[in-house]
């Protein structure tokens, strides 16, 4: 519980100098924070047609997710990276979660290996925003 509280109080403080000093006494060299904007699924249909006929209609669940994160350098207090991604499907069986995978695996590809972190000079800032709708 102590350290989710320390991390709230990280996240709405900002990286101040005693919590970098923090950090870095353990030696961490960046922090990701990330936020859930959308997370919903709804009730839904979807028709079955075959060669322009109407066969019936499935029920269904229609699902979103979105996810924005960002890496923060602990030394500097610089946004290294951002990724953004957001998916929907709409499908029997369907759940928040699953999309949320699918989101989380777009933004994966976004994330820099660790020897981004201390490799000599890098940009400061590298968005990425992967959506599919």
């Amino acid at each position: 519980l102590r350290s989710i509280i320390d991390e709230e109080v990280l996240i709405q403080s900002g990286l101040t100098e005693a919590n970098k000093s923090a950090l870095q006494i353990r030696g961490i060299d960046a922090i990701v924070i990330g936020s859930v904007s959308n997370y919903n699924c709804q009730p839904s249909r979807a028709p079955i047609y075959y060669m322009g006929t109407l066969l019936g209609v499935l029920n269904t669940n229609l699902c979103h997710a979105s996810l924005s994160i960002k890496m923060i350098d602990v030394n500097t207090g610089d946004i290294v990276w951002v990724a953004n991604g957001s998916h929907s499907i709409n499908a029997v069986g369907m759940t928040a979660n699953k999309v949320m995978q699918e989101v989380m695996k777009k933004i994966s590809k976004e994330i820099p290996d660790k020897s981004f972190m201390s490799a000599g000079p890098r940009p400061i800032l590298r968005k990425g925003n992967i959506n599919q709708e």
